[in-house]
């Protein structure tokens, strides 16, 4: 398997990985969530120069999310690059928090610019069963429209420092 599952958590770094599309992005202010609606590249097969991709349309929800910058250029769509941790920190409102918790300063580089925000982690939603595919996206019917709900299968995000 291309990603990383531990106890039903996945290194940010294998759900954001390059080529995976962004179909839409919310922000729900009053909870601090940030949410992006992805097709998660779950697997990545080359084959006699021949690339293939088990998909599924996710939604990705950042919680204690602040500080968002968003510096994209006029484009229709977004497709990651790469995503890096900037730094870790103890956040601000962590006594408030349930548990004793890090933040991290992230920065999703896309084709098309970049989106750096605060977060302290949050999960993915596999909406539908992954399908193998010769691209690394869905159109739009095949993947039955865009959803930034939370409903599907859970994984916890697992974000950590390389340092």
């Amino acid at each position: 398997m291309n990603y990383q599952e531990k106890d039903n958590l996945i290194d940010i770094e294998s759900i954001l990985q390059h080529d995976t599309v962004i179909h839409s992005v919310g922000f729900n202010p009053t909870e601090y969530k940030l949410m992006l609606d992805i097709d998660w590249i779950i697997e990545r097969n080359i084959e006699n120069s021949n690339f293939s991709y088990l998909l599924s349309p996710s939604t990705l929800i950042f919680e204690n999310v602040w500080d968002i910058q968003f510096d994209i250029g006029p484009s229709l769509g977004m497709t990651i690059d790469s995503v890096k941790i900037l730094s870790r920190t103890l956040p601000k409102n962590n006594r408030c928090l349930c548990h004793e918790t890090y933040e991290y300063l992230l920065s999703i580089e896309c084709m098309e610019g970049t989106i750096q925000f605060r977060t302290i982690g949050g999960k993915l939603f596999q909406r539908e069963s992954p399908i193998i595919k010769g691209n690394s996206s869905f159109t739009i019917d095949e993947r039955s429209n865009f959803s930034l709900l939370p409903i599907g299968k859970i994984f916890g995000i697992n974000i950590k420092n390389k340092d």
